[in-house]
């Protein structure tokens, strides 16, 4: 299943780190960012209905303002 979503981070190296994380997650790919939207392969709807999930506002705490 194909997943779009928007993402609240701003800036490139916090979507970068958000983009690694799902992709490091077991059954997901980010396939791509355009702007503040990503696109996420997701092998079961369970894992496509967890996205972005708690790790977006977690990568935005780590990079504060940054995000």
């Amino acid at each position: 299943k194909m997943v779009i979503f928007k993402t609240i981070l701003k800036h490139d190296l916090p979507k970068f780190v958000l983009a690694n994380s799902i992709t490091l997650t077991p059954g997901t790919v980010t396939v791509r960012i355009n702007d503040n939207e990503f696109l996420v392969h997701a092998l079961t709807d369970k894992v496509a209905e967890g996205l972005p999930g708690p790790m977006e506002e977690k990568v935005a705490r780590i990079f504060g303002r940054w995000a």
